[in-house]
């Protein structure tokens, strides 16, 4: 995703859902992303997230809120990162394709390699193009592009 990043003609917005410790939207920041919206549905991990991004000089490019996409409003995003269960990613996958501007990124994880081929099928019927897939021993990573405007399945 560095490489992503770096080339889009202005500083993109990037939403992290599913946040944990802030990790990876500190580490969006540092990739070049302008605005970071870091939404966590556990009030510890937003805590600790709220307090890794200030140790690492995030305050004020990245936002921290309690709860899952709703808590995100209609705003459209650049690259959506979701570091969730492959359950929650398939009932999410209509919202997430939503939540992202017309040839966004959803970088997908958290999904066991048995899983793969349900989440990617269901991403798909969605509009959205999978365009890179990382495995390691047990986990998949999936990375998608949004296809246009309007896919299928988003309404």
């Amino acid at each position: 995703t560095n490489y992503e990043l770096r080339t889009m003609n202005r500083r993109p917005t990037v939403l992290d859902l599913g946040t944990g410790s802030g990790l990876l939207a500190i580490a969006a920041l540092r990739f070049g992303a302008g605005r970071v919206l870091a939404l966590d549905t556990d009030t510890v991990a937003c805590r600790t997230a709220s307090e890794n991004i200030r140790r690492n000089g995030g305050d004020g490019r990245i936002i921290v809120k309690h709860g899952s996409l709703e808590a995100a409003g209609r705003r459209t995003h650049d690259v959506v990162l979701a570091n969730l269960t492959a359950e929650q990613l398939i009932s999410l996958a209509p919202r997430l394709t939503r939540s992202l501007r017309s040839r966004g990124r959803l970088i997908a994880s958290g999904i066991l390699r048995h899983q793969e081929r349900r989440v990617a099928e269901t991403f798909r019927g969605c509009g959205l193009v999978v365009e890179r897939v990382r495995r390691g021993r047990e986990w998949v990573g999936l990375m998608s592009r949004r296809a246009s405007a309007s896919p299928r399945g988003a309404r």
